[in-house]
């Protein structure tokens, strides 16, 4: 553990009324990841589109899984989706403000990124679902603020996710495509089940998945 945060850092629930402050460490987190990148070259509009594309995932947290952040201030969040997970439905999506990202980000720029992520992430998480095909946790994202990385939240966010997920007795997975996030899932008990190259010279990607009381 790096000096800076504790292990025993308190790890709380968070409710939808911070969904504005976890969609923007999300997007500050993931600004230079390589299927961000990918999506999206250019780093303004990156950072632009990042503030608004990521926000179903985290909506699928609050809604059926758990969104976690440090006690205090919120430098870190992680979103994890249940095993019998249902679908946000076309109103829900109206509801929760998410095509409004549409109007703000601009409509090209919105669908060209979009389509590109989805793209990738189809064909990765098809893959995934063929390597762990019984009931699993999803951890659909995990965000660092940039200039807190490397001071074991992201070690005390993982603890909080398995402590949390442990009476379930089921597998957890994710989908990483930053490799340098490889060696922390790694000693947090993640294996490596699946990798590739995403479709049209798109980034590599590895799935990872940790079984119960790993």
């Amino acid at each position: 553990m790096s000096p800076g945060v504790a292990p025993s850092v308190p790890v709380v629930q968070l409710g939808e009324e911070r969904s504005e402050e976890v969609a923007g460490v999300i997007a500050r987190a993931f600004q230079n990841d390589p299927l961000c990148v990918h999506a999206c070259p250019e780093p303004t509009e990156r950072a632009l589109w990042l503030r608004y594309g990521f926000r179903m995932g985290m909506w699928m947290g609050f809604r059926f899984g758990q969104v976690l952040g440090p006690a205090g201030r919120l430098d870190g969040v992680v979103v994890m989706v249940a095993p019998d997970a249902g679908s946000l439905t076309e109103d829900d999506m109206a509801d929760l403000g998410y095509r409004r990202g549409r109007e703000l980000v601009g409509a090209a720029l919105w669908d060209r990124s979009r389509t590109a992520v989805l793209a990738q992430l189809a064909a990765a998480e098809a893959v995934l679902d063929r390597a762990v095909p019984e009931p699993h946790w999803y951890l659909d994202a995990i965000a660092v603020e940039p200039e807190r990385q490397g001071r074991g939240i992201g070690s005390a966010l993982l603890d909080a996710v398995h402590d949390r997920i442990a009476v379930a007795g089921v597998p957890i997975v994710l989908l990483t495509y930053q490799p340098k996030n490889l060696a922390l899932y790694q000693r947090h008990g993640y294996g490596i089940v699946c990798e590739g190259m995403a479709p049209g010279s798109g980034p590599r990607w590895w799935g990872m998945r940790r079984d119960p009381r790993s």
